[in-house]
This record gives C-alpha cells, sequence and structure tokens, in this order.
C-alpha cells in the first residue's frame, strides 16, 4: 500500500499535469484531500453545473496493491467500462452500499495516470495520447 503522502503527491503532479492539457477550455483540475480522514483525496474538474459533480478518488489501497481508483458522480460511472478497458477487468467492489461507485486496486502508477487522463477526456479539446 502506498502511503498517504506518495499518493498525495502523485494525485497533484496529475492535477498540474492535466491543467496545462486544459488550459484552453476554461477548465481546471482541483485536487481535494479531506481533513478529516487525509486518505481520502480526489480529483474533480472545476467548474461543473448541477448536482452530478464528478470525481475520480486516488486512494491508498486499504488491501490490495498501492492505489484505490474510485469514480463518482452519475456521468462517470456511466463511464465504468472505459475504466475497465484500461484497468483491464471489472471493478474490485463498489465504495458504498446499494451504490454504482465502482473503485479498483492498482500496482501500477502509469495506470493511475491513465485513469485521470480519461477521467478529464471529455472535458479536453484534444486528447494527448497517454502511454
Amino acid at each position: 500500500m502506498a502511503n498517504i503522502e506518495t499518493v498525495r503527491k502523485v494525485a497533484q503532479s496529475l492535477a498540474a499535469e492535466l491543467n496545462e492539457h486544459l488550459k484552453s477550455t476554461g477548465f481546471r483540475v482541483m485536487f481535494h484531500q479531506q481533513a478529516v480522514n487525509k486518505g481520502n483525496m480526489s480529483l474533480f474538474v472545476d467548474p461543473q453545473s448541477g448536482r452530478n459533480k464528478q470525481r475520480l478518488y486516488i486512494e491508498p489501497a486499504t488491501k490490495h496493491g498501492q492505489y484505490k481508483i474510485a469514480l463518482s458522480g452519475i456521468t462517470l460511472e456511466a463511464r465504468q467500462k472505459e475504466f475497465e478497458l484500461i484497468f483491464g477487468r471489472e471493478c474490485d467492489g463498489y465504495d458504498h452500499p446499494d451504490s454504482t461507485c465502482p473503485y479498483w486496486y492498482v500496482d501500477d502508477p502509469v495506470l493511475v495516470r491513465k485513469s485521470a487522463y480519461l477521467y478529464v477526456q471529455p472535458f479536453m479539446q484534444f486528447n494527448p495520447g497517454v502511454d
């Protein structure tokens, strides 16, 4: 399991990297870390309107692997199959009972990066391609 500080640095670095690609779009990726539970970290695009605020959670893994990647928000959850393709499998579970917030445990930081780019893809005017 990656420690909280490592995951925070990865998530903040991804936010800065993605913002370089979003400069001309009017959107900005924001990093959020809960004050009470420091392991609860997410990226979200600002501004988003309506009640469906999408978040990509990037957290230290609690069971397997180094990272836990979770989707939140109706629109993002509807894209679950896209994330299954980059992870190469179905989700490892759902964050809340009776919810559709899927999550995956991953070891590879490249998969964390790919998931972040996939998350912001609808907000980008171009797809820079992530390998």
